[in-house]
Parts: C-alpha cells; structure tokens; sequence
C-alpha cells in the first residue's frame, strides 16, 4: 500500500470567515440576497449569519419584513 494521503487542512475557511465578519456591517442594505450574492453563499446561511451578527450587536435590525408577494392592494378590484 502507498503512504496515507496528507490530512486536509481547512484553514482557508476561518481567515474569510474573519474577513467577511469585518466585511458585511459595512454593506449599506444587509439582506440575506446581498449577503448571499457578494459571498457565494446559500441565502439560507446567509439568513443564519445575519441572525448571528444581530444578536453580536454588530447589526441593527431595521425592518423584519421578508420577500415574496406583497399583500394585494384592495382599491385594485
């Protein structure tokens, strides 16, 4: 048999984590879309770390309203 393979190290991981901690309370509208399209990072985990950062107190929250359809206007029939 050949000799075992080196472990993977995963330290890459940790120094952006760091980087991105500075990074996002900078962003001027923090959304999870925004957050997710500038780190290549699922929306979901982008939800999860805002979630994080709120409760740090590195962020404010402003509204807590999320996406999708709006409620129908009821002039509009």
């Amino acid at each position: 048999p050949l000799g075992k393979a080196k472990k993977k190290k995963w330290s890459k991981g940790e120094v952006r984590d760091k980087l991105n901690n500075l990074e996002v309370p900078n962003y001027k509208p923090i959304t999870p879309a925004v957050v997710s399209e500038r780190l290549k990072i699922r929306v979901s985990l982008a939800r999860a770390a805002l979630m994080e950062l709120l409760n740090r107190g590195m962020i404010n929250l402003v509204s807590k309203h999320r996406g999708g359809d709006a409620p129908a206007d009821e002039k509009e029939t």
